[in-house]
């Protein structure tokens, strides 16, 4: 917290620890994979665009295998 206060340039208190909890809860994902509906948004505003966008699907884009070994063995549940 004092690291967050310092780059904010503001005091530690009620303040900082809100946006901390509103963002480590609610912002961040406790496994940081990819967000299939967020690139299915960009897929279907490039299609406009680039006509072949409309053939994709997100899941041909990202490669999760190492998120899911991760996940698997306990990896991101440690990190709590």
């Amino acid at each position: 917290m004092k690291s967050a206060a310092g780059f904010l340039k503001t005091k530690q208190g009620p303040a900082l620890d809100e946006a901390y909890d509103v963002f480590t809860t609610r912002v961040y994902p406790d496994i940081p994979r990819p967000s299939m509906k967020g690139i299915a948004l960009v897929l279907e505003e490039l299609k406009t665009r680039v006509p072949a966008a409309a053939r994709m699907k997100p899941e041909q884009l990202v490669y999760t295998a190492p998120f899911d070994a991760l996940e698997k063995e306990g990896f991101f549940a440690k990190l709590k």
